[in-house]
């Protein structure tokens, strides 16, 4: 690319910036159901935060390419139901709607309410196209024609996925499957390079966790920015990190299972809370990628609530005051 190329590039960044902050504020409000919505559908937090920002950077492109007034909450669900029923598709993981069939009709009456707190893992036994409308149905309160027109099929077609994941669900009561996923502090990894990279977190040694990236190594701030090598990660978020006054300390933990780093800190009122998530990728070596959940703000209350702390959150972008809230 060249000098001009890059010139135009640079012109573009700023405008395009703003709209992007302009998009956070408008879907602001509508962001904690669409996560929870991406959390029942996924199965656990990282995948639905994932998926929550691929949703919102697909919605945002797509913004240009749109001849038609929305209706902003409907789009970012069917956005998200789209994204992820074609990620299912992709991986193969069922072949079709029929891949279980539950005998227990009589069952299919006896749900109480248990079923909301089962609901993290029972909704994984159901299809992909079984899961969305069951979900949409029972914890958004959409109805059966705005489940179709999300899902781009018939009202028909939605009483027969709802009818069989009703089946499934009520089976699984019957037979008492669980299938929790749990959340942990463990405090020491057992891999040396996640251990390393918490001591130099620990002790604020910004040049010891530099060395421990390779030097392509990226950081995304999820939902916020990216870096792309060892330089940029040294001036910007780590030399911001640097910059701050207050104690902080990591714990190595699981989040649903899935391995992480918790940062903690001291809110106003001098209680240890959660801040922010961290998930590193590594060769045994050197880290190769750093995803650093600092603006994920529904999904740090929800890992507070897991953990039983309170949380710190900025909001979904610099902006926002800070939110020393309670747990959930």
């Amino acid at each position: 690319m060249n000098t001009m190329d890059n010139s135009r590039i640079e012109e573009l960044q700023k405008p395009v910036t703003d709209l992007r902050c302009t998009f956070i504020k408008l879907t602001s409000p509508y962001r904690e159901s669409l996560w929870k919505y991406c959390l029942k559908i996924t199965g656990n937090a990282v995948d639905a935060e994932d998926l929550l920002q691929d949703t919102l950077l697909r919605a945002f492109a797509k913004l240009g390419y749109l001849g038609q007034a929305l209706n902003l909450k409907a789009y970012l669900f069917k956005m998200a139901t789209n994204i992820w029923i074609r990620q299912q598709a992709r991986k193969r993981l069922l072949e079709s709607d029929d891949y279980l069939d539950w005998q227990q009709e009589s069952a299919e009456n006896e749900l109480s309410h248990e079923l909301g707190e089962m609901m993290e893992w029972l909704v994984e036994l159901l299809p992909p196209k079984q899961r969305v409308a069951f979900i949409l149905s029972s914890s958004f309160d959409f109805g059966n024609k705005e489940i179709a027109e999300l899902m781009g099929t018939s009202e028909g077609t939605i009483k027969s996925y709802l009818h069989r994941a009703r089946k499934i669900v009520a089976g699984a009561v019957a037979n008492g499957i669980a299938t929790k996923k749990k959340t942990i502090l463990h405090g020491e990894a057992e891999d040396q390079v996640i251990d390393r990279y918490i001591q130099a977190f620990n002790k604020a040694d910004v040049k010891g966790l530099l060395s421990l990236l390779d030097e392509n190594a990226t950081t995304c701030i999820i939902g916020d920015w990216e870096e792309y090598g060892k330089g940029q990660i040294e001036a910007n978020s780590l030399h911001f990190w640097s910059l701050e006054s207050s104690d902080r300390f990591a714990v190595y933990g699981e989040l649903d299972d899935i391995p992480v780093i918790f940062g903690f800190r001291k809110n106003e009122e001098g209680k240890t809370a959660l801040r922010e998530v961290i998930r590193l990728s590594h060769d045994g070596r050197l880290i190769h990628s750093v995803d650093w959940y600092f603006f994920a703000v529904d999904f740090i209350k929800y890992a507070a609530e897991k953990l039983n702390v309170p949380y710190i959150v900025q909001g979904y972008q610099y902006e926002a005051e800070p939110d020393t809230g309670a747990v959930l």
